[in-house]
């Protein structure tokens, strides 16, 4: 957005330019051109705001979209339509940056449910760009927390998949969730069982093996399963540690 608005106000630098630099004998077809390459510019731009449309400035600048001419014809145009022009940049450029600052709010909001791991390990390859590379990274890190919790209790060779299977099996837990016995409660801890071992096989491992690209919702979409997963390995650690007292 803030680009349109930059080449728009080059645009109109150089008609300005033209009318000040250029020979007598060469500005009427140049500085017609350049007046018209601006203001249709402009005008495009301009009546894409709703908030905009509707102010006199604006129709003060729309009023003009027919006008053709001469170059000094345009001159005069140009000169009673500027003082507006330059208001609707402005409202404009506070519109980007009330936007920009809404953008801002709502990816503080998104960082600050996401588990403290993964912000350690994926924030600023977000804000890098590196989406992929962030989702890797918060889904390596489980598998290593996972590996790490259950050090001693299973062979060091598992990983992914057939580690998470391991770790969170239903009937001999080495992380367990359950509250008790119950069949109800075993169904819970192998349904985390299936979203640990997918998470490494559908998410982990294609980003690990595939340069692969996706968009920042899709990042954020998987940094919060990703904590998801990681504030109930803490759940899972706590009653590793109670069951050790």
């Amino acid at each position: 957005m803030m680009e349109e608005l930059e080449n728009i106000l080059n645009l109109e630098s150089k008609y300005v330019s033209l009318r000040k630099n250029t020979p007598w004998e060469s500005r009427d077809g140049d500085e017609v051109r350049a007046y018209h390459e601006w203001y249709d510019a402009a005008y495009r731009y301009f009546s894409r705001f709703s908030s905009i449309v509707k102010t006199e400035f604006y129709q003060t600048f729309e009023a003009a979209h027919d006008e053709t001419g001469n170059c000094f014809c345009l001159e005069h145009v140009y000169d009673r339509i500027h003082a507006p022009y330059l208001v609707l940049v402005d409202k404009i450029k506070e519109s980007v940056q009330d936007e920009k600052h809404l953008t801002n709010c709502e990816e503080d909001t998104i960082w600050s449910i996401m588990h403290p791991v993964v912000v350690e390990v994926a924030k600023q390859r977000v804000l890098r760009g590196f989406y992929a590379d962030a989702v890797e990274a918060a889904f390596k890190e489980i598998n290593v927390r996972v590996k790490t919790q259950a050090n001693g209790f299973v062979d060091e060779s598992k990983d992914g998949a057939s580690l998470m299977q391991k770790v969170f099996s239903p009937e001999k837990p080495i992380i367990d969730f359950r509250k008790d016995t119950s069949q109800s409660e075993k169904d819970v801890q192998q349904g985390y069982m299936f979203m640990f071992s997918g998470a490494m096989s559908g998410i982990r491992n294609p980003k690990a093996h595939a340069n692969e690209h996706i968009e920042i919702d899709d990042a954020y979409r998987k940094l919060a399963f990703a904590s998801m997963l990681m504030y109930k390995l803490d759940e899972g650690k706590k009653n590793m540690e109670k069951s050790n007292e």
